[in-house]
């Protein structure tokens, strides 16, 4: 009530000091500041995902006072472009999905071994390569050039897998020799553990550590 109260009660100080799109001064998921036209002052928006929406938890804003906010009135300032607010498909991706992770250096394969369970759009993967752990969102990641098993959510819900396709799956063994297919070539390895259509595969190369993987990333050697 108290923050509500507040802005309530200045709005014309907040739409003479902040702009339509003001500059974005921090992000991080579940929270964003903006910039008030000379930079000088910021307001924080708190929020959480709750039944497939977002939901404001708390607003940090002191307003300016009357002087600086009528100096502020009419100037620009640190406004914006107005943002791109294209609706677009979730990519959801699964344990065991081959995934390209996006780095400052470049991208690199890696696969999905746990999900967030408080945010859908966040996973914990480890490089093919090196088995280094990260938890990155779903922004960070793309498909596996190698990989066709990620899907939208959409797809998850369409249909049903038919008797053909079950017929034609190949199935996989504890101790079966396996390559696990990544952008950049198949890693050979041996399965030691599976449960639930995934696979915990053993590589060959003692470089690199075990990881769970989805039975699509696989082929018989």
């Amino acid at each position: 009530k108290n923050w509500v109260d507040k802005i309530v009660d200045n709005t014309d100080t907040y739409k003479k000091t902040f702009c339509m799109y003001p500059v974005i001064k921090e992000e991080q998921f579940g929270q964003v500041s903006f910039y008030d036209k000379e930079k000088y002052k910021n307001v924080t928006y708190v929020g959480t995902e709750e039944d497939g929406t977002w939901k404001i938890k708390d607003i940090h804003y002191y307003p300016s006072s009357k002087e600086d906010a009528d100096r502020m009135a009419n100037i620009q300032g640190s406004c914006g472009e107005k943002p791109d607010l294209v609706v677009r498909k979730e990519i959801m991706y699964e344990i065991g999905d081959v995934v390209d992770v996006k780095f400052s250096n470049g991208n690199f394969p890696a696969v999905v071994n746990k999900k967030d369970p408080n945010f859908s759009n966040r996973y914990f993967v480890k490089l093919v390569d090196g088995g280094r752990g990260y938890w990155k969102t779903s922004e960070e990641l793309a498909p596996s050039t190698a990989s066709n098993t990620t899907q939208t959510q959409e797809t998850h819900q369409m249909g049903s897998v038919s008797e053909e396709e079950v017929v034609n799956e190949v199935a996989f063994n504890v101790n079966d020799k396996v390559g696990v297919k990544t952008r950049s070539g198949v890693m050979k390895g041996k399965i030691i553990k599976a449960t639930n259509g995934k696979y915990l595969v053993k590589f060959r190369d003692p470089r690199y550590q075990d990881l769970w993987v989805a039975e699509s990333n696989l082929e018989k050697l």
